[in-house]
């Protein structure tokens, strides 16, 4: 099972064929998603504007992952595709590496409890967004 996220996302569905459509905003995936969910992930491979991350199966029946996967959420800035493939327990994530610094992205990875709140800063500084 592959899941695609590109920007621009695609129009939800209506929630009744006889309501109007009324496209539902969609939930954004944040940075501090991944950081949240890093103690589950492993960078198996990174160049610059793409990144391959491994995830345990335990995450697979996460509510808040769920949640992400079925909601076609819109992808912070700087983030132009994310791609589940289920099978592999694998997700790729792919970026303007000119707006994201690599090294910032993959230690959002692998950084500590300490260490990811100023990661976070950093990259929001960056990007120009706050938490």
């Amino acid at each position: 099972m592959n899941i695609t996220r590109s920007q621009p996302n695609t129009p939800n569905k209506p929630d009744k064929p006889n309501k109007p459509n009324k496209p539902n905003k969609p939930k954004t995936m944040h940075l501090n998603d991944i950081a949240r969910l890093r103690s589950y992930l492993t960078v198996k491979h990174h160049i610059p504007g793409r990144m391959r991350v491994l995830f345990h199966p335990a995450l697979i029946g996460r509510p808040e992952v769920k949640e992400l996967v079925n909601s076609h959420s819109e992808l912070p800035p700087g983030v132009t595709s994310v791609r589940v493939n289920a099978l592999a327990m694998s997700v790729v994530i792919e970026y303007d590496p000119r707006r994201i610094p690599p090294d910032l992205l993959e230690e959002l990875v692998r950084a500590d409890d300490q260490r990811v709140v100023e990661v976070l800063r950093e990259l929001g500084e960056k990007l120009g967004i706050t938490s």
